[in-house]
């Protein structure tokens, strides 16, 4: 088995990730699996970042990054939101 298939096929592990999702990450996060969570999450522009200095204080906001990745990561998670059993009482907690 390839190194390319072993990805795919650690990918498509969780319930809820296709293909197309899985294929995103291994096609634009090459260097997924390399670095840890806190450096993947600022490099596809989730990881939200405060932006304060001694005059100035300002809310966290996210950007930059992957787009793609991003754009995939908000489509797929919107219905495991709505219909995964742990997620859904976690996404009501953080709202607003």
């Amino acid at each position: 088995m390839s190194e390319w298939q072993q990805r795919r096929d650690l990918l498509l592990n969780p319930k809820g990730v296709g293909n197309v999702l899985a294929y995103t990450l291994m096609s634009e996060l090459p260097e997924l699996g390399e670095l840890n969570r806190k450096e993947i999450a600022a490099l596809v522009g989730v990881a939200p970042i405060n932006r304060a200095s001694v005059s100035f204080q300002g809310k966290r906001y996210i950007r930059g990054g992957r787009h793609c990745v991003r754009t995939i990561l908000f489509v797929s998670i919107r219905p495991a939101i709505q219909h995964h059993p742990k997620l859904k009482p976690m996404y009501k907690c953080w709202q607003i």
